[in-house]
């Protein structure tokens, strides 16, 4: 489910709740995934709230999680999605 459709220029975040129990940020430039950053939701069994943040730069990208504790947090790194050879 898509629970995020950011655009900044040319760029475009959107973020997807798994029902595997994974939040993933993907970047798209031109309808093209360039980078993806996922978290491990399995921490937040049986809280009810979520707090996310969608970061970039220049030309990278994170995404950012409060911990259940509502005191540390986790970082996941955009990594470059590299295109498949022979992939249509």
């Amino acid at each position: 489910m898509i629970v995020g459709d950011l655009r900044a220029g040319a760029r475009r975040f959107r973020v997807y709740l798994e029902p595997e129990m994974y939040v993933r940020a993907i970047e798209l430039r031109e309808a093209v995934p360039v980078r993806v950053a996922t978290i491990d939701l399995r921490a937040w069994v049986g809280r009810s709230e979520f707090l996310f943040h969608v970061l970039w730069a220049h030309d990278s990208m994170t995404l950012r999680a409060l911990l259940p504790d509502e005191i540390s947090h986790i970082t996941a790194t955009g990594f470059r999605v590299r295109p498949l050879p022979n992939a249509m």
